[in-house]
């Protein structure tokens, strides 16, 4: 069972059900994740001062399972970017009307939202959707994703 966001941010519902899962399955991992990391806090250099922030600069967003489920939903968002974005061109693939020219809008069925940017759905409105876990994610300022040598998302 997700998170239900239906309706948040005037996203339609393939938007909020991916950001759904992506809280309910960040949620499941966190309350480990926490232990951990008030574990980590325990060690500290020859100062007193945990060292923690050294080797995991985000803190616990740091995690490294953090980062998995961050990229699988990441590139699930991404994935229904490219799908809409698809979706668009060939609906404007027609030939242009006369009354068409100079028309930059781009009309599609009101009922559908996108494309976002995957790291401002996850990321940037999650002081909306869930401002209890932004407070660990603030420091998240990174997108571990990359490109491989096709221009692929990796």
């Amino acid at each position: 069972m997700s998170a239900d966001l239906s309706g948040f941010g005037g996203l339609d519902d393939d938007y909020t059900g991916i950001m759904g899962q992506w809280l309910t399955e960040i949620r499941q991992e966190f309350a480990t994740i926490l232990i951990w990391w008030q574990e980590l806090q325990q060690r500290l250099d020859h100062d007193g001062r945990p060292t923690s922030r050294l080797h995991w600069p985000a803190g616990p967003a740091s995690h490294p399972r953090v980062i998995a489920i961050y990229r699988k939903y990441y590139f699930l968002l991404n994935d229904l970017n490219v799908r809409r974005a698809l979706a668009l061109d060939a609906e404007d693939m027609g030939p242009a009307e006369e009354e068409d020219w100079g028309n930059d809008e781009v009309e599609g069925p009101d009922d559908v939202s996108g494309p976002l940017a995957p790291n401002l759905m996850l990321l940037e409105m999650m002081e909306s959707y869930a401002p209890d876990l932004w407070e660990h994610f603030r420091l998240f300022v990174y997108t571990p994703v990359g490109e491989d040598m096709d221009s692929e998302l990796c």
